[in-house]
């Protein structure tokens, strides 16, 4: 069995930027500036953007369970929110419906998102977002 090469993470300003928060923002950086924005690329940004906020959100959420963080409650309101906003444009592509400007709206939100957590000040500084 292989051993688990350490985790990078990277720090901007007070706050630990978690792996799966910088491929995030990856694909997002890539769909925005590159991608056609036709069926396919959509499908596939919303497949890898979806895989990556979910697997950010749960462990954001364990994270703050063990640190019994009074924000645990607001987060997971937020990250509900923003999952059914994912899950709704992967159901609209899949009935053929353009998901353009939803991508944009997604995006948008989870920018705020990761602002608004930013500057909630029950937060430990050295979170992932």
């Amino acid at each position: 069995m292989g051993k688990l090469e350490p985790v990078e993470t990277k720090v901007e300003g007070r706050w630990v930027v978690a792996p799966d928060v910088e491929q995030l923002k990856v694909a997002a950086e890539t769909w925005l500036h590159g991608a056609s924005k036709d069926r396919l690329s959509n499908r596939l940004f919303l497949d890898l953007f979806a895989v990556y906020l979910v697997k950010h959100f749960r462990a954001e959420e364990i994270r703050l369970q063990r640190k019994t963080d009074p924000g645990l409650a607001w987060h997971r309101q937020e990250h509900r929110r923003l999952v059914r906003q994912t899950w709704g444009l992967m159901s609209d592509d899949l009935l053929g419906l353009d998901v353009t400007d939803g991508i944009h709206r997604i995006l948008e939100a989870w920018a705020l998102h990761q602002v608004s957590a930013s500057l909630r000040p029950e937060l430990p500084k050295a979170v992932g977002h």
